[in-house]
């Protein structure tokens, strides 16, 4: 009887294993660990503090307006920062 129940939690347990196994094969990753992001910092009327964003392979330059999406939904901000590189973590 105990053999029994110790081999179906082996079981129960490989099943939740191939399940994790199987919803991360499935899942792509956009980016590698260790890949440099390139970031620039974006500034909103109204509120003193800067956000960050990706800028991909956008050429925006320090000083632009751009529309990007805030907490109060989309507004014009302006770039605050030069582009700069940070690791994916």
């Amino acid at each position: 009887m105990a053999e029994e129940i110790q081999t179906q939690e082996k079981e129960d347990q490989s099943k939740d294993n191939s399940l994790e196994n199987s919803e991360l094969k499935d899942y792509e990753f956009n980016y590698k660990w260790g890949e440099m992001l390139k970031m620039v910092r974006v500034r909103f009327p109204g509120n003193s503090k800067s956000f960050p964003f990706l800028l991909r392979e956008f050429p925006f330059t320090y000083g632009q307006s751009v529309m990007a999406l805030s907490d109060r939904g989309i507004q014009v901000g302006y770039i605050n920062s030069f582009p700069y590189e940070v690791p994916y973590t």
